[in-house]
């Protein structure tokens, strides 16, 4: 039930969207406010693409299939370097057990300290009126800090051969993961074709409502409506009864919201990963 109810919602944004001219001239004039000389470029870039643009149908077709399987890929790699990661925790939770007192102290303090900053990190993510720019850059942050905080473990136990070696594997697979979510970013981006400035423009739009709800839903739930997404961008794709306006502006809809809900699955994977620091 909750599966259909969060796509009817998707829909109702979309007719909304759709019907209301208002709200795009508002959407246009917060995009030209803000981001003006970008557009512009963007503008220029797509007139271009379109002018140069060779590739049929059938090889645009193939190029987006490709893209989702790189996406699931990328996935798979990033949840198995997770549960290693996972594993890892055991394996540095005995190494330090016989730690000095000094050594545990500092732990002990370096834990929750780091702790408080993933929280705080935590509770930033869960603000609905933050954009996919603002929450790409509290992600960053939140990798800098763990990445730090395994750093400055390896520190305190720089004379624990193994509790290091456990360490350099920890910082190893988040650099991956890291990497694998740059790669991922560069395929949805790649996936949207020249659509740029459109999908942008829904994607500000759609965010705002979508935020305040989708928290609400399983993992499960937004995997099988991302996939659902899919299914709609190539059914639209080859749809010979839309006008060419109609299907770019539907297939700009439908790509952004894919993007909303795949990131949102990848906080979440970030969330789970990063805030387990527990060490004793």
């Amino acid at each position: 039930m909750k599966n259909k109810s969060l796509f009817l919602l998707i829909s109702a944004l979309i007719i909304s969207v759709n019907s209301a001219s208002a709200d795009e001239s508002s959407m246009s004039s917060h995009m030209n406010m803000t981001n003006s000389s970008w557009s512009i470029n963007k503008i220029t870039q797509i007139r271009e693409s379109i002018s140069d643009f060779k590739m049929t149908k059938d090889q645009l077709k193939e190029n987006r299939k490709a893209l989702i399987e790189t996406l699931k890929e990328k996935k798979q790699e990033a949840k198995d370097n997770r549960e290693q990661y996972k594993e890892t925790r055991n394996e540095l939770k005995d190494s330090v057990k016989n730690v000095t007192d000094e050594q545990k102290a500092k732990l002990e303090e370096l834990r929750k300290s780091h702790k408080v900053v993933l929280d705080s990190y935590k509770e930033q993510l869960k603000d609905t009126s933050l954009t996919s720019e603002q929450k790409e850059e509290i992600k960053t942050k939140m990798l800098e800090s763990v990445k730090m905080f395994n750093v400055h473990v390896k520190e305190i136990l720089q004379t624990n051969t193994v509790a290091n070696e456990i360490l350099e594997k920890r910082i190893e697979l988040k650099e991956k993961n890291a990497q694998l979510r740059a790669e991922a970013k560069e395929a949805r981006t790649e996936y949207r074709e020249w659509r740029d400035v459109l999908v942008e423009k829904y994607k500000w739009a759609f965010e705002k409502q979508l935020n305040k709800n989708i928290t609400k839903f399983s993992d499960d739930n937004l995997e099988k409506i991302s996939t659902k997404i899919e299914k709609l961008v190539e059914t639209t794709q080859s749809n010979t009864r839309l006008s060419e306006t109609t299907k770019q502006k539907l297939l700009a809809q439908y790509i952004s919201l894919k993007e909303i809900i795949d990131e949102e699955l990848e906080t979440r994977d970030m969330l789970w990963e990063d805030l387990e620091v527990e060490l004793d």
